[in-house]
């Protein structure tokens, strides 16, 4: 990945300096946010795309090691990026003497130091929040990482653990995974077909609803279930597999299964690739009329939002599968002529003049929001997967609604 590659040659990482305290990962001020599994030796695991490990720490930092991965090839390594008080930073130490804010683990390494005080903006006298996300989408990386052990620099102490109360979840393809091809993979082929999660619309809504939400005591704990290529209906990439095989599952590919998920909001965006299998609207409904249930099942109480988008413009190159979702929501609520929400407009001075909502999404547990793409051509294929920035334009409309949603429903 080129935000990556750049940094490969000096990525022999340190692993001199000087720790206090061992900290193991029964530890409980070890946060995990994503769905975590557990393997065949019992150790907790995570794989899914966006998969988090979170500490509180006052002081300079700590060493943190995770277990190699198997394999030779760039489909086995793992790819985290790391944030201080959700933002980028970095703090990942190199011994070249400069500092990164991505690695990776591979079969040979699964030691880095991470040292805050690279990052002169971190105040290490404060307690800082460091987040260490999985960058692959799960279909493609390697079988789960774990967490070995972390080693706290001298005079570094583990604080306590966050209470994060307010869960979103994603049900996604590769646009939600944020898999690179030749129109987003920042002029490298080396990058395509690798997923990076940073780039795509959901992990930028999530960093923009962190942000909107902050002044409300929003702590959120996001979840990524994205499988390159995957479908409801019918995928011509998965060999008849659907999103029904792992929609469930705690680590991808893995025996263990959700019971309950509990979600406040769930994102459904899953269509792309039933569309490239040639599904039909009444195929198309039918599966995702069973898929919503079952995530109801999972998650009585959420909101629960359809958001196709990404790689064509469904209204006017699909018009039938955009269509489908808003028939679901008018079939489970019983408004024939409920409308999907549209994004805000605005004036010239940047202020609101429709938010774009519609007004019973605030009383109903299921909605649609629809953005319509000039980005792609009215008729054709489209040219590939959204770069960084078409996707954050859609974060920021997206992230908006899901903000007034939070903060005005009644359901």
């Amino acid at each position: 990945m080129k935000l990556l590659s750049l940094i490969m040659v000096g990525l022999s990482l340190s692993t001199s300096a000087f720790a206090s305290q061992t900290i193991y990962p029964n530890n409980p001020d070890i946060m995990r946010l994503g769905r975590v599994g557990v393997s065949d030796s019992g150790y907790k695991v995570m794989n899914w795309s966006g998969s988090t490990i979170a500490l509180n720490i006052k002081g300079s930092g700590f060493d943190i090691k995770l277990s190699p991965t198997t394999g030779t090839s760039k489909y086995t390594d793992m790819w985290y990026e790391v944030y201080v008080n959700d933002t980028l930073s970095k703090v990942v130490q190199l011994n070249t003497g400069s500092y990164a804010s991505a690695f990776k683990v591979s079969s040979q390494t699964g030691y880095v130091t991470i040292n805050l005080g690279a990052d002169k903006n971190i105040d290490t006298s404060a307690i800082n929040q460091v987040k260490i996300v999985q960058l692959n989408d799960a279909a493609i990386a390697p079988p789960p990482v774990r967490l070995e052990y972390i080693l706290l620099k001298d005079g570094t102490t583990l604080q306590p653990a966050s209470k994060f109360n307010y869960k979103l979840v994603y049900y996604g393809d590769s646009i939600t995974s944020g898999l690179q091809d030749s129109n987003n993979d920042g002029g490298d082929p080396a990058n395509d077909h690798y997923a990076n999660i940073s780039i795509s619309y959901a992990f930028q809504t999530t960093q923009k609803l962190i942000a909107s939400l902050k002044n409300y005591a929003v702590s959120i704990d996001p979840q990524y279930i994205s499988l390159s290529g995957i479908a409801l209906s019918n995928s011509p990439y998965w060999g008849g597999a659907t999103m029904f095989n792992y929609y469930n599952q705690l680590a991808y590919g893995a025996s263990n299964t959700l019971d309950s998920e509990n979600a406040n909001t769930v994102v459904i965006n899953l269509g792309t690739n039933d569309i490239a299998g040639g599904a039909t609207k009444a195929g198309y409904l039918n599966s995702l009329r069973t898929f919503v249930h079952l995530v109801r099942t999972l998650n009585p109480d959420a909101k629960i939002v359809l958001a196709l988008w990404g790689m064509a413009d469904p209204i006017v190159q699909h018009k039938d599968i955009y269509m489908a979702q808003q028939d679901l929501v008018r079939e489970i609520t019983g408004d024939s002529s409920y409308t999907c929400s549209v994004p805000a407009t605005y004036d010239g001075n940047g202020n609101v003049v429709n938010s774009g909502v519609n007004p019973l999404d605030y009383r109903q547990n299921i909605t649609c929001f629809y953005e319509g793409e000039d980005y792609w051509p009215y008729t054709g294929n489209a040219p590939g997967h959204p770069t960084k920035t078409f996707a954050g334009e859609h974060a920021a409309r997206l992230s908006y609604y899901l903000t007034k949603l939070y903060l005005n429903s009644t359901n």
